[in-house]
């Protein structure tokens, strides 16, 4: 009966017993990914029925909600074309910040995953000064109201991607060396883009815009450092690389020695 008694009390004393209040330790807060809808038209694809890549970014800022300002980590695995119903995944980090991981899909495929994605604006880098081991390409243009973001008057994104593309198609030679290669059965494509900073900068008609680019052959990448700038003011930065791709089978190969070649122009 002692026994009894003394297990009783016992147990009495362990249900009543509770652990200091920092002792505890908390389970992580749970944030819901959000799922974003996206038709491709054709008005988002090029020639060939494939995405251009800078309507990937449109596409991250409709799952976001909010203006896109930066992207790290961002990998292209798969092509959308068109006609593709895709899916934007967009998942909040845990700590409070304004940073979201983002991916896109296809019937449960991952076409593209975004490691990092920010509305929270950062003053982009200015171009440094020409770096040794890489090849500068600098180009210039006038302002036009097609560039301009109608919600700020500043350079869209989507203006400094398309100027991005325009020096990286240049430093390859232009629409006729592309041609070349893709009846060589060569195709150059973007496959990530990193360190993806944009800020407002005030911008008119007739402004002189800059775009740079310092190019380096990183293995089997070509990777672009690139920089827009209004009035000497910067606007954008990007690093991007871009492969040489198989088009019959697919996949990634050498840059072809035409390709090569463009790093040993004096």
């Amino acid at each position: 009966m002692m026994m009894l008694y003394t297990l009783l009390l016992l147990s009495n004393h362990i249900v009543a017993f509770r652990p200091p209040q920092r002792l505890l330790r908390r389970a992580p807060p749970r944030h819901a990914t959000t799922t974003t809808d996206v038709k491709v038209y054709i008005e988002s694809t090029d020639c060939f029925k494939v995405t251009f890549y800078a309507n990937y970014f449109k596409w991250l800022e409709y799952g976001l909600g909010k203006r896109l300002r930066a992207v790290d980590g961002m990998a292209y695995r798969r092509p959308a074309v068109l006609g593709d119903q895709l899916t934007v995944h967009t998942t909040p980090f845990e700590d409070g910040s304004s940073n979201h991981a983002q991916t896109i899909e296809r019937d449960g495929v991952q076409l593209m995953t975004v490691r990092r994605t920010s509305d929270e604006e950062v003053t982009p880098s200015a171009a440094p000064a020409p770096i040794f081991g890489k090849v500068r390409l600098s180009m210039q243009h006038t302002c036009r109201h097609d560039d301009l973001d109608g919600r700020d008057g500043g350079l869209s994104l989507d203006s400094c991607l398309r100027a991005f593309e325009r020096s990286r198609s240049t430093f390859l030679g232009g629409p006729d060396d592309l041609a070349a290669l893709l009846a060589d059965g060569i195709s150059v494509v973007v496959a990530g883009v990193d360190g993806l900073r944009h800020a407002t900068v005030p911008a008119n008609i007739g402004d002189a815009v800059e775009v740079i680019a310092d190019v380096s052959q990183v293995k089997t990448r070509i990777v672009f450092d690139q920089y827009v700038a209004v009035n000497g003011a910067p606007a954008a930065f990007a690093r991007i690389s871009c492969v040489c791709v198989d088009v019959i089978r697919g996949r990634p190969v050498a840059p072809p020695d035409v390709v090569v070649s463009k790093f040993n122009k004096d």
